[in-house]
């Protein structure tokens, strides 16, 4: 998995970068939308598999992972 994808993971999981507000949570981190949020929450090894995971067209996501 590309690192930059690690690093976002770990920068919004704690104070203060948030990524939602919610009724009843007050704040959202990434961890509250994987236990909360199956609809939304996809992990996968690569940009490839997570867009097909999330249902999404995968043309154009090699040139994503490429990217530094």
């Amino acid at each position: 998995m590309s690192f930059w994808i690690v690093a976002l993971a770990a920068k919004y999981s704690a104070w203060p970068d948030f990524i939602a507000t919610a009724p009843g949570v007050s704040y959202a981190y990434l961890d509250d939308f994987r236990k909360t949020r199956p609809d939304i929450f996809h992990k996968a090894d690569s940009i490839t598999t997570l867009a097909g995971v999330a249902g999404h067209a995968t043309r154009g996501t090699q040139e994503l992972s490429r990217r530094p």
